[in-house]
This record gives C-alpha cells, sequence and structure tokens, in this order.
C-alpha cells in the first residue's frame, strides 16, 4: 500500500514546475509570431497534462491512505446524472447521452466522488467511438437497499476492451506515476466504488443487451423525502452545469505557491473568474465590492486567521450563503470535525491535486447556485 506522498509525487514536481513556468514566461512575450505562440500554446496542455497526472497520484496515494475526503449523506439521483450528461456531452462525438431516472429516487452515497465515478467512466466508454449515444437508467433493486444504475453505450466489455482497466487492470501498487492515465483513474474509479458501498459489474438481457450496472446504497426514506425536498430541479441542474454565466471564485492564500496552482488548475475554465489574495483583509475587501460565488481559504497559514475571515465573509450582505472550502494540510479526524464543525463546505488537503480541486469547487459552485 502507498502512503509515502512525497515519494509517489517526486518525479512529477520538479518537471510539471518547469513547464509550466517555461510556458508562462513565453506567453508573456510581446515579440512571438503567431506559430510560437501555437507551439507555447501546446506546451501549456503539456504541462496541464502533467499537472492532472501529479493529482490523479496523489489522490491515488490519498484514497489509500484512508485521506481522500468522503461525506456520505442522501443524494437525490436524477440531478447528479444529468450533470454528470451534462459533462459528458461535451466529450461524445456521437449522440449525446441521456437519462432515464425517477425524480426521487435517492442514494446514500458522497455526491463528489460517485460523480467522479460515473464522469471517468462515461469518459472510457466515450473513447470507445461514437457508435451510439451513452444511456443512463436508474431504478430501484435489486434489493430494498439498493439502487440499480444501468449505463450502456458503444464499448467493448472485454479485458481488451476499453473498460478493461475497470474490470481487471492493474492494481497500481507499486508506481502509479507510470501507470497510462486511463489506467491510474480506472484504478481510482475501482478503489472509490468499494469504499462507497458500490458493486460495478457487466450484465446482459434482450433489452439493453451488454451494459454495465453499477449497484449503489439507497437513502432511507426520511432522509430520501428531505432530499427531494431540496433537490434543486433538471432545468437549473443543466444551467449549473452548462450555462454561460461566469461564477466568481475568490481565493485567500499566503503561499504564492498555492496561488499559482490555483491558477494553473482553474485558469482553463472559462465559466471561472480568479479573484486571488495573499491576505485576508484584501480577500474581504474584493468580496465586499465584487460578491464571490465561492471561497477557497487557506486554514494552515499563521498569516490568515481563517475563522475570523470566515466570520467577516458572513457578516457581507452576500455571506452567509456562500461555500467555502479550506486549504489544509492536516486530515487528521479532529481537524476534518473541526472543520464541519465551523460550517465550511469541504476541504481540499495540500500538496493540492488539481482534479480533486476542480471537483471540489464545481460541486461548491452548485451549492452556491441552489442556496441563492
Amino acid at each position: 500500500m502507498i502512503v509515502d506522498c512525497d515519494k509517489a509525487i517526486a518525479p512529477l514536481h520538479w518537471p510539471l514546475r518547469t513547464v509550466l513556468g517555461i510556458a508562462r514566461m513565453l506567453a508573456a512575450s510581446d515579440e512571438l509570431s503567431e506559430l510560437s505562440r501555437e507551439y507555447v500554446r501546446h506546451l501549456q496542455d503539456a504541462g496541464r497534462l502533467l499537472l492532472d497526472r501529479h493529482g490523479d497520484v496523489l489522490d491515488l496515494v490519498r484514497l489509500r491512505a484512508g485521506r481522500l475526503a468522503m461525506f456520505r449523506e442522501p443524494v437525490v439521483l436524477r440531478p447528479l446524472l444529468e450533470e454528470v450528461v451534462a459533462h459528458a456531452s461535451t466529450r461524445c462525438a456521437g449522440a449525446p447521452p441521456c437519462v432515464h431516472c425517477p425524480g426521487s429516487l435517492t442514494v446514500y452515497t458522497d455526491r463528489i466522488r460517485l460523480k467522479q465515478v460515473l464522469e471517468a467512466l462515461t469518459e472510457t466508454i466515450a473513447a470507445a467511438g461514437p457508435a451510439g449515444p451513452i444511456v443512463f437508467e436508474a431504478a430501484a433493486g435489486p434489493s430494498a437497499h439498493e439502487v440499480s444504475i444501468r449505463i450502456a453505450g458503444p464499448a467493448s466489455y472485454g479485458s481488451d476492451g476499453p473498460l478493461g482497466s475497470w474490470m481487471h487492470g492493474p492494481d497500481m501498487s507499486q508506481w502509479p506515476a507510470a501507470a497510462r492515465q486511463r489506467d491510474l483513474r480506472a484504478c481510482i474509479g475501482r478503489e472509490l466504488l468499494a469504499r462507497l458501498g458500490c458493486a460495478l459489474r457487466i450484465g446482459s438481457d434482450e433489452r439493453h443487451g451488454e451494459h454495465l450496472c453499477l449497484v449503489v446504497p439507497r437513502a432511507d426514506a426520511e432522509d430520501a423525502a428531505r432530499s427531494s425536498r431540496d433537490a434543486p430541479s433538471a432545468g437549473a441542474t443543466r444551467a449549473m452545469a452548462v450555462g454561460p454565466r461566469v461564477r466568481r471564485l475568490l481565493c485567500i492564500d499566503a503561499d504564492d505557491s498555492n496561488l499559482w496552482l490555483i491558477k494553473e488548475a482553474l485558469d482553463p475554465d472559462r465559466r471561472l473568474h480568479l479573484m486571488l489574495s495573499p491576505s485576508a483583509r484584501l480577500g474581504l475587501e474584493i468580496a465586499a465590492a465584487t460578491p464571490p460565488h465561492a471561497v477557497l481559504l487557506d486554514l494552515d497559514s499563521t498569516a490568515i486567521d481563517a475563522l475570523a475571515t470566515r466570520r467577516d465573509l458572513r457578516s457581507l450582505a452576500h455571506g452567509p450563503t456562500v461555500p467555502i472550502i479550506v486549504l489544509t494540510s492536516d486530515t487528521s479526524p479532529r481537524n476534518i470535525e473541526r472543520i464541519r464543525a465551523e460550517g465550511f463546505f469541504r476541504y481540499v488537503e495540500k500538496p493540492i491535486s488539481a482534479p480533486e480541486l476542480r471537483r471540489t469547487v464545481d460541486a461548491a459552485l452548485s451549492a452556491g447556485d441552489i442556496l441563492t
């Protein structure tokens, strides 16, 4: 079992910094030809792919060490599937994916983690080619305490097909940094499903043909009724996932290297307007002048009193409902309990994983839209 983060990411750290640093320096030049700028864009893309690989390795290490953030709760399934479909629609060359799911069907899971797994599965199926649409069909069963999600698409389900990594792939127990990205994310997905109490298998019947079947724990009736009342409509979910409105994200962190990584991880998302602040005072001034839709806040810095900053943010006109994500290197049970008790939305562990940061920010912005 891999538990040493430094050892796992060391081969990626300096190449990552070097490639992205050189790309940013070159992009700032006013003397580049259009062809040279195209080369710089390729260099930036390569650096961001390396940034994602760095994050995937961190996620796998933390998952196996029991440190990847995971909070189970009742989750209305249809809005989550709608978000997965909206995400997949931008990546599928063929017909867009579709969802068949009762509006009140509720599962007991970690929303971010289940969405992470479903998006990775969908991308793997879509990589098989544009032969047909991907279809999600959810229903109660096979037992009273479970929900079954059938996922059918133009994929080969054998060990040599694109889904082979999910069903029969390598365990990455020795050196995940050297693995293919597809295999690495499939390994993360398999282990996440086990932690969530889910089961993934290949099914076949006359109606659906060969398909994947994902079984997820079902929420009890009381929790399901409460979650259904609080869930957004399908139209609102689609608007949150693909709508044109730009969301403002305020980042308060005294560590320049964290601000640099946040900018590199989130800059490509044109739906986001980043507002970066190295101090709490400046961050509060920015928040008062331009209310953010979500906030990233460093919990560990001695230069920033995170709890006082949270109280000051909450006192602003738009502050009471703004989700606040904390960045921390302390993932002890005591600190996590304190984070939840203080009303923070979620935490992201440092050193920061770019994919995990994007997932958490996306969930916070969606939650903020529902609350407002």
